[in-house]
């Protein structure tokens, strides 16, 4: 289909007479091309929110780790500071067991 006749009147844009110009197939490949482009970009895109999503991962997995380390850290601290109330209370025991016997005359 010519549209030049059409547009006789108007000011005559060379790149607007070439898009008309153009058969369905090379339009269709045309769109088919720019949606490759566009979804090589977005994988690109999503490969890097990958890449950037794996290493803040990583970080929170040292940072677990590092937190359980503490956390078992402390643990042995709390259950050797159990251990020696007991033998304190013990000792206190046996302190005040003397200290009763003294005191009976």
């Amino acid at each position: 289909m010519n549209y030049f006749y059409l547009l006789h009147d108007i000011e005559i844009d060379p790149e607007m007479i070439e898009e008309l110009r153009k058969d369905r197939a090379t339009l269709i490949r045309e769109e088919l091309d720019l949606l490759k482009i566009v979804s090589e970009e977005n994988i690109e895109h999503y490969k890097s929110l990958t890449v950037d999503a794996k290493k803040s991962s990583s970080q929170y997995k040292k940072e677990v780790e590092n937190c359980n380390i503490g956390v078992r850290t402390c643990e042995e601290a709390r259950e050797r500071a159990q251990e020696e109330l007991v033998e304190e209370c013990k000792l206190t025991a046996l302190w005040q067991k003397r200290a009763e016997m003294l005191a009976k005359p």
